[in-house]
C-alpha cells in the first residue's frame, strides 16, 4: 500500500529555518556549507557522504519551500547546483526579523509600527474614515471579508 505524502507543518518548517539561520542572525542568505555547519554536519569528502548530505538538505529545504519561507538560487556548472537560499518576507517575519534589524528595503514586507502616542484611536476616526479603512482591508485581504456594523445607541453619550 502506497503512503501519501504529507507536507511538513509550518511550525516544523519554521524550526528548521531557525536552526539554519540561528548562527547567522545578520544574514538573509545562506550557502549549503553554512547550512551543514548550522546542523553540525561535516560537508563530506567522499561521494557517499556528499550524496547523503544532498538528500538530507533537500528534505529540509522542501519543508521551507513548501511554506514559502525561503527561495533558492541555483548555478549551472555544468549541472544544477544550489548556490544559496534567501529568506522571503514570510521567512523574515517567521524569524522575528523586522526592518530595523537591517533587512534590505526591497525585502521589507511590512513597516514598523509607530509609537502608540502617534496612532489614532478609533474614537478619533470619523465614520467615513472607518468605512474607507474597511474597504482597504477587504481589497488587501481577499481571503476574508471585513464588515462594519453601525447600531444606534438607545441613549446618546454626552460629550464633555
Amino acid at each position: 500500500m502506497a503512503t501519501t505524502y504529507k507536507p511538513p507543518t509550518r511550525n516544523s518548517a519554521i524550526s528548521i529555518l531557525k536552526r539554519f539561520f540561528g548562527p547567522y542572525p545578520d544574514s538573509d542568505t545562506l550557502t549549503p556549507e553554512q547550512m551543514y555547519l548550522a546542523w553540525s554536519r561535516p560537508a563530506g569528502t567522499n561521494k557517499e557522504k556528499r550524496d547523503k548530505n544532498k538528500a538530507w538538505l533537500s528534505n529540509k529545504l522542501t519543508a521551507i519551500y513548501t511554506h514559502k519561507l525561503a527561495e533558492a538560487t541555483y548555478i549551472y556548472d555544468p549541472h544544477k547546483k544550489l548556490k544559496h537560499i534567501k529568506l522571503t518576507n514570510e521567512g523574515s517575519i517567521a524569524l522575528g526579523r523586522y526592518p530595523e534589524a537591517g533587512l534590505p528595503a526591497q525585502d521589507k514586507g511590512h513597516t514598523s509600527t509607530p509609537p502608540k502616542s502617534e496612532l489614532r484611536q478609533p474614537a478619533d476616526l470619523t465614520l467615513d474614515e472607518m468605512l474607507e479603512a474597511v474597504e482597504r482591508l477587504n481589497a488587501k485581504h481577499t481571503t476574508f471579508e471585513v464588515k462594519l456594523t453601525v447600531i444606534p445607541r438607545e441613549q446618546p453619550i454626552e460629550q464633555g
